[in-house]
């Protein structure tokens, strides 16, 4: 079957998969299935499951003829067999990729950033609402679930069949573009790695700020921290609001940095809790923030470090937080509770120590943790105004459910 299917679907760009096209096998060679009645044949072809009658229909124009009305060659309704008979399919063509949104087949190496050349019909790409972002200075920007399941492919089958994971993991410098003048980079590093069948990315964004307004300026106080804030570290940290981290959090890092600078100096306007590991509760993205001083105090480190799990290519091998990342619609089956803390380790996972599934996102018995949700975090600077404002303020108490507030934050501390 390998053979018959390779010769009669190699040849165009796509190929569309919504009628089994019949082959024309040499003569005198005739199968076993094909010298049984057709009442036996119908039989035993009862028994298996729709994705592998098509697939056999696909042997001879015999069996095309006769299995033809034992399936819906438009896969109405049934989704999950129309994915496992393109998936079929796939095996025997290492130059041809699944999209299942449009039902067709079409050549990864040929089609840009390895996605399907359909994707701007919005009505048959229902799955590709929306991309994850990757790299802002490399393409693809964003990451879409066809080029997840390109990678995976590529990782399990060589690189006849898709690309490789090498292609993912890179240093980099990206200069965003933002307030701060001095035009540093935030430097970047991205590991892709398969685990589970599942590809996860973890990435490293580092950037360095220099906290004084001239390189002999004299050592900070106390009392210059306001206009370090003001003048400085708000304006640098705003280059974090640009694609890092999840599609749901790009407007809270910022905030987080600012809470951890806030810790490190020694400024006691927040509840002193630790920023140990937050978790997204829309989707599959858990990170880190640290931030550190140096020289004297007169230089910020600040690192920004993400895991991100994109699920494997099956549906049965994901989860409503790894889906999340490309669909628009919130999740609602299994919301998390803001007031408990999470229970998912991204970076456990992402080093193999995590042995089973996941337990879920957040349980109320679980013990508390040094972990949070970026939830309780928002940010927005208003460099004309100078105005910081911050939404979802965490109460002062654990035990409190977290209450969610606008309010002007001061820059005098």
């Amino acid at each position: 079957m390998n053979a018959l299917l390779s010769s009669r679907l190699r040849g165009s760009p796509t190929i569309a998969c919504q009628s089994p096209p019949s082959v024309q096998v040499q003569a005198g060679r005739t199968s076993t299935l094909e010298r049984l009645p057709a009442e036996v044949l119908l039989c035993i072809v009862s028994l298996l499951p729709t994705s592998s009658v098509a697939c056999m229909s696909l042997t001879s124009k015999w069996n095309h003829e006769a299995l033809f009305d034992q399936f819906d060659p438009k896969w109405r309704d049934n989704d999950t067999e129309k994915a496992r008979f393109l998936r079929l399919l796939e095996e025997d063509l290492p130059e041809m990729m699944v999209c299942c949104s449009c039902n067709i087949l079409y050549r990864w190496e040929k089609s840009s950033r390895y996605l399907c050349p359909n994707r701007h019909n919005r009505h048959d790409h229902t799955l590709l609402k929306r991309g994850a972002p990757w790299c802002f200075t490399h393409e693809p920007v964003l990451i879409y679930r066809n080029v997840v399941d390109a990678f995976l492919r590529g990782f399990a089958k060589g690189s006849r069949y898709g690309p490789q994971l090498e292609e993912l993991n890179h240093t980099c410098q990206s200069n965003v573009v933002a307030l701060f003048p001095e035009g540093v980079c935030i430097n970047k590093t991205i590991d892709a790695r398969v685990v589970r069948g599942k590809l996860l990315l973890h990435s490293v964004h580092n950037l360095s700020v220099s906290l004084l307004a001239q390189p002999s300026s004299p050592l900070i106080s106390r009392v210059d921290l306001s206009q370090i804030v003001s003048n400085r570290l708000l304006s640098a940290i705003y280059k974090f609001t640009a694609r890092i981290g999840c599609t749901h959090t790009p407007d809270r890092v910022p905030a987080v940095i600012l809470y951890a600078f806030r810790l490190r100096v020694g400024c006691s306007g927040d509840r002193t809790r630790s920023l140990d590991l937050l978790s997204c509760g829309r989707c599959a993205t858990d990170l880190r923030v640290r931030v550190e001083l140096d020289c004297g105090g007169t230089c910020a480190q600040i690192e920004v470090e993400i895991w991100q799990s994109f699920g494997g290519r099956g549906s049965d091998n994901r989860d409503e937080a790894e889906d999340a990342h490309f669909s628009e619609e919130p999740m609602i089956d299994e919301p998390f509770d803001i007031n408990h803390p999470p229970v998912r380790d991204l970076e456990k996972v992402f080093k193999g120590g995590v042995k089973g599934e996941c337990a879920g996102l957040w349980s109320p018995n679980q013990p508390r943790s040094r972990q949070s949700w970026i939830q309780l975090w928002k940010w927005h600077y208003d460099p004309i105004m100078a105005q910081l404002r911050r939404y979802g303020v965490p109460c002062n108490d654990d035990r409190m459910p977290a209450r969610i507030q606008d309010q002007a934050l001061p820059l005098q501390w």
